[in-house]
């Protein structure tokens, strides 16, 4: 539960964000939902272990379930729940609803091949990769 605290208030006090990743266009809601159902979403971006900030596999049910290191010690646990919604050209969004806690709800930019994936939200960007 501590690592959850710690991660939730990393997560929701900006660490990771990116500087000028935000603005239109922005991902349509179909193709946000074939982006991250059934994976894992990674910050910041390309991390591995204990580099990430966060890694958090989107359940195609809607469960939100933060992977820790994945041992005995660490194991993942569910830490709320996920959605995404359609609300007009250019504004659809994913919402994450952390367990006991907050809401969070974001745009999705893709600027892959030459740039990244990002969250934009009003508490922050926050690059990602996913696998």
């Amino acid at each position: 539960m501590k690592k959850f605290i710690a991660l939730f208030a990393l997560f929701a006090g900006g660490a990771g964000s990116a500087v000028g990743a935000c603005g239109a266009p922005y991902m349509i809601a179909g193709n946000i939902t074939t982006l991250l159902s059934g994976k894992i979403a990674r910050s910041p971006a390309n991390c591995t272990g204990s580099g990430c900030q966060w890694q958090e596999l989107h359940q195609a049910s809607g469960a939100l379930i933060e992977q820790h290191s994945g041992t005995v010690a660490d194991p993942a646990e569910t830490v709320g729940t996920w959605r995404v919604q359609s609300t007009g050209p250019g504004s659809d969004t994913i919402t994450h609803t952390y367990t006991g806690g907050s809401a969070y709800t974001y745009q999705v930019k893709d600027e892959r091949p030459t740039g990244g994936l990002t969250f934009c939200g009003s508490n922050g960007q926050f690059t990602f990769s996913v696998h």
